[in-house]
């Protein structure tokens, strides 16, 4: 049911390119976050762009490690909610975001009881 979710999101975003970009341009999540799960344990770095998005994992120092749950993907935001088409947060995770504007954070639900959030990183 997901893929079908998925093929179909991913079907209408690509024909209709402009409301697409829309969404991505006025997209406020476009950067780098730092993501932790139960207790603010580290899991990884989230950085967005235009409209991709990357994920390294962390260890406790947040230094980036090697992992099966590195990699990229496309993301699309709208509605409230962040969708990742490819990448480790939709084959590893089965994450679905959720977000409110007027917030600077991010909230991931998916598969196995998998919980997220992630702030922007400030350098």
């Amino acid at each position: 049911m997901r893929n079908l979710l998925v093929f179909t999101l991913l079907a209408s975003t690509l024909a209709g390119g402009a409301v697409a970009q829309d969404i991505v341009r006025e997209n406020p999540f476009l950067g780098t976050w730092r993501c932790a799960g139960f207790g603010r344990q580290p899991v990884g770095i989230l950085t967005i762009t235009n409209p991709m998005y990357e994920f390294v994992a962390v260890d406790e120092n947040w230094q980036p490690i090697e992992s099966d749950r590195n990699g990229g993907g496309i993301m699309t935001f709208g509605a409230g909610q962040a969708l990742p088409f490819g990448g480790p947060l939709l084959t590893v995770f089965a994450a679905l975001g959720k977000f409110e504007s007027d917030m600077e954070m991010m909230f991931w639900t998916g598969a196995e009881g998998f919980n997220m959030s992630c702030m922007e990183q400030v350098n």
